[in-house]
């Protein structure tokens, strides 16, 4: 991205010129800084098809690659669990997202898909060290319930009852400071004539977690009130010029962001050249609007840094434009101190990420592959020699079948 222009005096410009420096209305003032917050090494056993794994030498920005199955996402949803340690019902909404549906009755074995082999029995273990050598720890185990109706309500209300029974999940941790908790999740049943919702009743009632965290999925375009939130506080905080650059890179025509009324309902419009009128950034395109999302969840930081967590980045962007978007993506990281974890399985993807990076000042990405071995899933580390060695021969380094 290079060095942000601060406002311009148009004189001498080309309409165009004066229009797309307008656009920049900020001066690109702030400190980088680095999150003592960030992993150095994660330790994961019995969650899902992750049965006991380490990852060492994590960096500020790390991408995950395998072949199917070999536990890319599954990476992902423990980090994300191991951030919000003290939020059970992450646990269930990371079921949501793998399809998986909402249960219609409250029965044994409900988190069976949490554990490696369904065998809940079993204790989940998550584990990370930051930059300083402190850890924090998540244990995820289940507990049964005794079976109860804990409320009745009038049929005018719409409710017939609310019920308890089968099992909970219980997230015992320790953060930073070796401060231990628990959490338990209590499934609840409502039942509003045929339609029955699930949710979870948590006890007690959990902090806020100090180390925000975002996961965007696979199939994630962007939700229109978390990506209006997150650039209003970009441009109160006047942090929001680079977003322009980037998109750029994908729509050449786009000028300036803004948030306009669209229907009743304020969203991010995008001012194009040639357009009569602001688009609403939904109709940009999807490549567009992923990574305005990306973008917005890495600034959304303010003082100890944030996590994010990108489900097969390469979704909905042309590999031609994918340099631009990890330049974007690696400066991003290092002005919000945030680090960031993504999973491809492009090729093109990988050498784009290496090119980038072998650029900056500072290399600070890394490239896992994860290999099922003898059944059981181990992660190999590339740093920037070794990455660039596997590349020149060249190695296939997306990983492939070893049983």
């Amino acid at each position: 991205m290079g060095k942000i222009a601060k406002k311009s005096k148009v004189t001498g410009r080309t309409p165009a010129s004066a229009i797309r420096e307008e656009a920049l209305e900020y001066a690109f003032q702030y400190k980088k800084s680095a999150s003592t917050f960030h992993f150095k090494n994660l330790i994961i056993k019995n969650f899902r098809c992750l049965e006991n794994i380490s990852i060492d030498s994590l960096e500020r920005v790390n991408l995950i690659t395998g072949i199917n199955n070999a536990g890319k996402t599954t990476l992902l949803e423990a980090i994300f669990l191991l951030v919000g340690l003290n939020n059970a019902d992450l646990a269930s909404r990371i079921e949501r997202w793998r399809g998986l549906p909402i249960p219609t009755e409250l029965s044994k074995n409900a988190w069976a898909s949490l554990f490696t082999k369904f065998e809940d029995s079993a204790t989940i273990s998550i584990s990370g060290k930051n930059l300083k050598g402190s850890a924090r720890t998540l244990a995820i185990s289940v507990t049964t319930l005794p079976s109860s109706i804990v409320e009745e309500k009038s049929i005018r209300q719409g409710t017939e009852s609310i019920g308890i029974s089968g099992q909970g999940i219980a997230f015992e941790y320790s953060d930073e400071k070796s401060t231990k908790h628990k959490v338990v999740g209590i499934p609840l049943l409502m039942r509003r004539g045929d339609i029955i919702s699930f949710s979870l009743q948590l006890e007690p009632r959990p902090l806020p977690s100090p180390m925000p965290g975002v996961f965007i999925t696979a199939q994630h375009k962007g939700f229109i009130e978390e990506d209006l939130t997150r650039f209003s506080n970009l441009r109160i905080r006047q942090k929001d010029q680079y977003l322009i650059e980037a998109l750029k890179t994908l729509e050449p025509r786009l000028e300036k962001l803004e948030i306009l009324a669209w229907q009743g309902t304020n969203m991010i419009h995008g001012h194009m050249r040639g357009y009569v009128r602001p688009v609403p950034y939904p109709l940009l395109g999807d490549g567009v609007r992923r990574v305005l999302s990306i973008l917005l969840a890495i600034g959304m930081a303010q003082e100890n840094g944030n996590m994010v967590l990108v489900d097969e980045i390469e979704n909905g962007i042309h590999h031609s434009t994918m340099k631009s978007i990890w330049k974007a993506i690696a400066e991003a990281a290092e002005l919000f101190s945030t680090q960031v974890y993504t999973t491809t399985h492009s090729h093109e993807c990988i050498v784009a990420a290496h090119e980038v990076f072998k650029q900056r000042k500072h290399y600070d990405f890394r490239l896992h592959r994860l290999d099922r071995i003898n059944g059981k899933i181990k992660a190999i580390t590339y740093d920037e020699s070794s990455l660039e060695g596997a590349l020149s021969i060249p190695l296939e380094v997306r990983g492939w079948p070893i049983e």
